[in-house]
């Protein structure tokens, strides 16, 4: 008798989209629905139309004054789904009665901080648990959380700004700003700090980002000052270059172990001596409607022994006073 390889699955589907097919046929609405899954109406939709390209089928009719009804796919699908989701719910739990941490973790990080942060972490992570693997994804700050709420990752590093409500965040540091600048710039010989106003009539360089840019903004706002934007450049290295050649100085949270441009020309940062110095939290976030795995609750455990929590001003979370960071 010839075997036959069972059926294979459609792909693209994840217990993402099934879990939100499952609650809007429940909820009768997409609007109900995103508020209990704490999404937006639109990542909802989205999910939806995702997985009903992945089976080839319309599950269900959107009426906008009506709400959805249920196709006769779409009923005879639900029951399914829901059993699915129950079914990874039961796995989960006999899972963690296991020793061993296997499995995949898939981390979201915002692209300046991955350098400094997720080969450490990577590393330390799968010398600890050998058997999981760990994946991890660098894109914009909106593109990150988007792939948090459709479930594509599993935990996120990035900045505490422009967030959505329903995520758990933990703080993991916060970076206080500094002047990034040519060490041959006559305003960085013999000193370590710098007034922004001394900067006001020079060229900035723009690290050309959503976060970067809103946190120049308040940096420029707090001190009342207002540089001309001369160069945008999406690439901190560059940003780094041009500032070695003395092109202009710029903004930065990052302060590499070495002052050396690609170029081999020498940066230095500043220390801003402003009395108001706009800090940067750095989060890890992840959504309240996905359950942790083992994978990823050994990650928050690394994360945490190597990023005690740090103590924010309760008055000034955006803000640290110099006199608390010197």
């Amino acid at each position: 008798m010839t075997q036959l390889d069972p059926p294979a699955a459609p792909s693209g589907i994840t217990l993402r989209q099934l879990q939100i097919f499952v609650v809007t046929a429940e909820a009768g609405s997409i609007t109900t629905a995103a508020e209990q899954l704490y999404l937006s109406q639109t990542a909802v939709s989205l999910a939806l139309r995702q997985l009903e390209k992945s089976i080839g089928a319309t599950l269900m009719i959107r009426r906008r004054a009506h709400g959805v009804s249920l196709t006769p796919t779409g009923r005879s699908l639900l029951p399914l789904g829901r059993n699915i989701l129950a079914s990874v719910s039961d796995f989960g739990k006999s899972a963690r009665n296991s020793d061993q941490v296997s499995g995949n973790i898939t981390i979201g990080c915002f692209p300046s901080l991955g350098p400094a942060m997720l080969p450490n972490l990577m590393d330390k992570f799968m010398k600890a648990n050998p058997e999981a693997r760990i994946h991890f994804i660098e894109a914009s700050h909106n593109e990150l959380l988007e792939m948090l709420e459709m479930g594509s990752i599993d935990l996120l590093l990035t900045y505490r700004m422009g967030l959505p409500v329903g995520l758990i965040e933990q703080v993991v540091e916060v970076l206080r700003t500094g002047v990034l600048i040519g060490a041959e710039h006559p305003l960085a010989q013999g000193r370590d700090s710098i007034r922004l106003a001394e900067l006001a009539n020079e060229p900035f360089i723009m690290l050309d980002s959503t976060v970067s840019a809103e946190h120049a903004r308040h940096t420029f706002a707090n001190a009342r000052v207002f540089p001309e934007v001369r160069y945008t450049s999406m690439n901190f290295e560059t940003v780094r270059s041009l500032a070695g050649r003395q092109m202009g100085w710029s903004l930065s949270m990052q302060r590499p172990l070495s002052n050396e441009t690609h170029e081999g020309r020498q940066v230095r940062i500043l220390e801003i001596e402003d009395e108001l110095v706009p800090s940067l939290p750095v989060i890890v976030a992840r959504s309240q409607q996905m359950i942790l795995s083992r994978a990823a609750e050994a990650f928050l455990k690394i994360l945490t022994e190597e990023y005690p929590r740090p103590t924010i001003d309760s008055e000034h979370p955006d803000l640290l006073r110099k006199r608390e960071v010197d």
